[in-house]
């Protein structure tokens, strides 16, 4: 669907007036993040919109030069003002106006006034000599955009989709000089994919295994396979999990868990082979489960 943004965007509230702004690339030991919003508190967000009637595409722009040595995407963090059905898209490139995005996902976002975490499975490889383009998009949601007041920041925080092209909100309004509350969550290597799967028999299947993920993270899957509720603990907590089967369709989807012990009910997946990916704050593990009948 072609989304257009027209100029009566409306503000949900404007509660800062900063005058300095520093955008922020952290550097952590398992993976690197790349945002142009600052620390300030969760709760002072704001948001831009159109109350909760038409579309909206906002994101922020990675030019080549900062994804230096970060060759994955691994999970994309968004600050929740509304809950809703939420698609993020990924494109690579100068122009992405009419580009095909090289990875989309399809998300329902529950919690509100937190940052929610999307993984990718497997990390998405990254052309580091083109931008990275980390963009959503909703339709109906009250007042989605959350940003921070960004006066003299980069225009690299603040891109907007407006009559079939991509531009920054400050052209839009000079009142909007904004830096959208997204992070984009890298790494230099893919994440580890472990598959160690148990034996057919029941004393094997109740044995836990236990695996190093994207260290320090250490995660267990029992029992594995499975044919009702698998339990997975970490000794890092857990903030969203993803679920695909071979055919790399996801069919479960979970969000700000929260947790370093969860349980994952296969009732409703057919036998196979699924790929689960984590997202923990150590980092993302990925891992094999089977599931029997």
């Amino acid at each position: 669907m072609t989304r257009r943004i027209y100029y009566n965007i409306h503000i949900k509230s404007k509660k800062h007036e900063s005058n300095t702004f520093r955008p922020r690339i952290s550097l952590a030991a398992w993976n690197d993040t790349v945002s142009y919003c600052d620390d300030r508190p969760d709760a002072d967000a704001d948001a831009l919109g159109r109350g909760n009637t038409g579309a909206i595409d906002w994101g922020i722009r990675i030019p080549s030069n900062h994804l230096s040595g970060r060759n994955y995407l691994t999970s994309v963090g968004l600050f929740l003002h509304s809950a809703g059905e939420y698609t993020l898209n990924i494109y690579q490139g100068s122009d992405i106006s009419s580009a095909t995005p090289i990875h989309t996902d399809q998300v329902t976002l529950s919690a509100t006034n937190t940052w929610e975490y999307i993984p990718i499975h497997g990390g998405l490889a990254l052309n580091t000599s083109q931008d990275l383009w980390v963009t959503f998009s909703t339709d109906g949601v009250s007042y989605p955009a959350s940003y921070v007041d960004a006066p003299n920041g980069t225009i690299n925080g603040q891109y907007i989709y407006n009559n079939g092209e991509w531009v920054s909100m400050v052209s839009v309004s000079s009142n909007y000089d904004v830096a959208w509350r997204i992070q984009a969550i890298t790494s230099a290597s893919a994440p580890a994919l472990s598959c160690a799967i148990n034996g057919p028999t029941q004393a094997q299947a109740d044995a836990p295994v236990s695996f190093e993920a994207v260290e320090p993270t250490t995660v267990s899957l029992y029992p594995n396979p499975t044919s009702d509720v698998a339990r997975i603990t970490a000794s890092s907590t857990i903030r969203s999990l993803q679920v695909t089967n071979a055919l790399g369709q996801v069919v479960m989807t979970r969000h700000n868990l929260n947790a370093t012990d969860i349980e994952l009910n296969t009732s409703g997946m057919e036998p196979g082979l699924y790929i689960v990916s984590l997202l923990t704050d150590s980092g993302t593990a990925v891992q094999c489960l089977a599931v029997v009948r």
